[in-house]
């Protein structure tokens, strides 16, 4: 009876964990299936068709490898998603443009076939990348059931070693107060991201349609650099809203647990250290971003 209350929410978040996984590599495979039969049915190419295909193949050979929790697992299939939602990304902001065949024998003949391939390879990023019920579900395929996730009920003290820690009540109410707004600041950062990247791409197809229209001997016209940076500042900007999360499941892991310990202490501040840490190369990014724009406005 005293083992109920922690083994069944535990297996609860791991079904749903895996629930998510098989789901975003269907999705994938449904979506690069899709494109693939309705390329060659209408712009027939080799070089798509045979993309299209391996694309498949790919993703459900790393999902069959993924499923067993493999470390070497998901560092290829992270790298291998990631790749192909920026080869995607290539292919919708250079099938804005007439002139550019290489969309189509990417697989991008059409602008839906591109936005819906972007949001799968998103989606699957986010679910392999963000920390949550998914990466737990791989954690206990490996035998780390010790490091499941906790869920939100009262847990044992031997989830994680330490002394214990009391906390008066304004304490757990300043911490309450931080969790809400870090979890308000992750969800506005990538909602703004999100809104970034989308502007950007539309950024990108106005100028190109420009320089369609453009007269003969009419000059270079506008480029779509900075549509490109704003791209590239919403990723960066949706990234650190992602790298928040952790640390806000982090604490509201310490909030849910009864009796608290120093594990839990000492977790949040190991993932809010990881956090900073990511931060730094997602500033760096925007920093880098700002001083191209800088430099374009001088030009």
């Amino acid at each position: 009876m005293s083992m109920a209350p922690t083994t069944e929410p535990q297996a609860s978040a791991s079904d749903l964990g895996q629930r998510l996984f098989l789901l975003g590599i269907f999705a994938v495979v449904v979506a690069e299936a899709l494109c693939t039969i309705t390329n060659v049915g209408r712009w027939f190419q080799w070089t798509s068709c045979i993309y299209g295909v391996l694309s498949c193949i790919v993703i459900l050979y790393l999902g069959n490898w993924l499923f067993t929790g493999n470390k070497t697992a998901l560092t290829a299939t992270r790298a291998w998603v990631v790749l192909q939602f920026a080869i995607v990304l290539l292919a919708v902001v250079l099938s804005m443009s007439s002139d550019s065949t290489l969309p189509g024998h990417l697989g991008v003949n059409a602008m839906w076939q591109g936005y819906l391939k972007l949001a799968v390879y998103l989606g699957l990023a986010g679910l392999l990348i963000v920390p949550g019920v998914t990466l737990d579900f791989f954690g206990a395929q490996r035998g780390e059931t010790a490091t499941a996730a906790p869920t939100p009920v009262p847990l044992d003290v031997a989830a994680l070693s330490g002394s214990p820690v009391d906390l008066a009540a304004d304490q757990t109410k300043a911490l309450l107060g931080l969790a809400g707004t870090m979890k308000m600041v992750s969800g506005v950062l990538l909602t703004v991201g999100a809104f970034q990247v989308l502007m950007g791409l539309l950024k990108v197809q106005e100028v190109l349609a420009t320089l369609k229209n453009l007269p003969a001997g009419a000059g270079d016209g506008p480029t779509p650099t900075a549509g490109l940076l704003t791209i590239i500042e919403g990723i960066a900007l949706a990234g650190l809203g992602a790298v928040l999360l952790a640390p806000t499941k982090a604490l509201q892991v310490l909030l849910d647990a009864s009796p608290k310990n120093m594990g839990f202490v000492m977790r949040f501040f190991s993932r809010q250290l990881s956090a900073f840490k990511l931060y730094a190369v997602f500033l760096l990014i925007l920093a880098a971003a700002a001083v191209c724009r800088l430099v374009m406005m001088g030009m």
